[in-house]
């Protein structure tokens, strides 16, 4: 694409072409705000700070990612807990 943006139908069908080489449902979510949250949430996993995630995601406030991206389940969190 030459540094150019990646037209909207162009994004969608590689999205789809990669849910089927992985033999995903046509269900299963996929979409720029899906990669957007598990990238920060793995970031944050892997210990960068919330202030550096905030700015890497362009917000203006580290309290709204914090809100959005802090949040675990219980289940996750036991499971955090014990394979550590």
């Amino acid at each position: 694409n030459k540094g150019q943006p990646l037209a909207y139908y162009s994004y969608h069908s590689v999205i789809r072409t990669t849910k089927q080489a992985a033999n995903l449902s046509e269900h299963t979510i996929a979409n720029a705000h899906a990669f957007r949250h598990a990238a920060a949430l793995r970031w944050l996993d892997e210990g960068i700070d919330l202030a550096t995630v905030s700015q890497w995601l362009g917000h203006q406030n580290p309290e709204f990612t914090a809100r959005v991206y802090c949040i675990r389940t219980e289940a996750q969190l036991r499971q955090k807990f014990y394979n550590r």
